[in-house]
């Protein structure tokens, strides 16, 4: 077959920040709010969306206005099951590719992820739910026609791995050969996600603070190597459109001891730290997103309910903005999204089952806005578009 081209913080708030769910995804965040599209051909009214993560998962979504504020649209069921709980403080449980309109979502517990299609009446259809690989998906990446999958195992017979799937018209295909073990049965990893060239996939490990890179050649994913990482437990992380790669690092949960990391990638995987755990003197820093084009790291510190600022120099160097304090979440924010025209910031509180809004100006400031509530208590995973 021919193969298509792709800690309870301080400590209470660390336990919910490693028992709930981090996004990002090089596909997530394109384009414009527009009601059409070229050629005047209508396109879906602009959303943010999360998942419910239970017993019966569905992709919660909520339609987004030119001023950033959000209005419940509808639940769509994936077709699988959720944990009803917490997600291993995961990043990245749900991802959107904007330039094909498909949606893609793990289910934890029936061990299997879905693919589903953007209606342009903004609805969630799912066309292809398949075995996940391993046991407990909790993240998911795409790049092109290939989707990569992390399980999170269970501790046991089951070890953490990644897994991967060919897009082959609206059937997810398993791609022989590709999954791959992490470097320990149960490494507690968070995150999966594809390096902007499609070449390279990084997972974060939190209890061996290392980063593994797996390699891809044709699509199918290599033997990885484990790096160590800056800082202590390594969360989330998102990247460049250049490539640079921003880690954040948890610290095991330390008050205000947070730091965020930068490297350079390797076509071989390889990491070169550009900058080293940066303090943004928070506690809890777990999720990370980047906007395509903006010069910005944003950082959900779950201890501090708080967003931190990173600027971003063209080397990949960082500058903390604001003194580490850049917006004040709900309770407890456990991941966040940037909306597709880069105006707009939202994070998904665990801790008050709510989402939160910012308005983001050129220079990196956000400003408070009307955000949700009244989301399930089990939700993960962060979009916008």
């Amino acid at each position: 077959m021919r193969i298509p081209r792709f800690i309870q913080f301080g400590l209470l708030a660390l336990a919910i920040c490693l028992a709930a769910g981090c996004d990002t995804s090089n596909d997530n965040n394109t384009g414009t709010t527009s009601s059409t599209g070229t050629g005047n051909t209508p396109i879906a009214p602009k959303a943010v969306y999360t998942l419910t993560n239970e017993a019966t998962n569905r992709v919660r979504a909520f339609t987004r206005s030119t001023t950033g504020a959000l209005t419940f649209l509808n639940n769509f069921a994936t077709g699988g099951s959720g944990t009803a709980g917490g997600l291993n403080g995961s990043s990245g449980a749900v991802v959107f590719q904007a330039n094909t309109n498909r949606l893609f979502a793990v289910n934890a517990v029936s061990n299997s992820v879905t693919m589903m299609l953007l209606g342009i009446d903004g609805t969630l259809t799912p066309v292809s739910t398949v075995n996940s690989g391993g046991v407990r998906p909790i993240s998911v990446t795409v790049s092109g026609d290939l989707v990569y999958v992390l399980n999170f195992g269970d501790g046991g017979a089951n070890a953490a791995n990644i897994s991967g799937f060919a897009v082959s018209g609206n059937q997810l295909v398993p791609i022989p050969n590709s999954t791959q073990l992490l470097s320990q049965v149960n490494p507690n990893p968070a995150q999966i996600g594809f390096h902007p060239s499609g070449t390279v996939l990084v997972v974060t490990e939190r209890a061996t603070n290392q980063i593994m890179t797996f390699p891809l050649v044709g699509g199918v994913a290599q033997a990885g190597t484990a790096q160590a990482s800056q800082g202590a437990t390594p969360f989330g992380f998102s990247f460049t459109s250049t490539g640079v790669l921003v880690v954040s690092e948890a610290q095991g949960g330390a008050a205000n001891g947070s730091t965020v990391s930068s490297y350079l990638v390797g076509v071989n995987g390889t990491l070169t730290p550009v900058t080293a755990a940066l303090a943004n003197n928070q506690t809890g820093a777990c999720w990370v997103a980047i906007a395509p084009g903006v010069p910005f790291a944003f950082v959900t510190n779950t201890g501090s309910n708080s967003v931190s600022v990173y600027q971003i120099a063209a080397n990949g160097g960082l500058t903390l903005l604001a003194g580490g304090n850049s917006g004040t979440t709900g309770a407890n924010p456990i991941d966040l999204a940037i909306s597709d025209d880069n105006l707009f910031v939202y994070t998904l509180n665990g801790g008050d089952q709510t989402i939160s809004a910012f308005g983001l100006a050129a220079n990196g400031t956000l400003t408070p806005l009307p955000g949700a509530a009244g989301l399930p208590a089990s939700s993960v995973g962060l979009v916008a578009r």
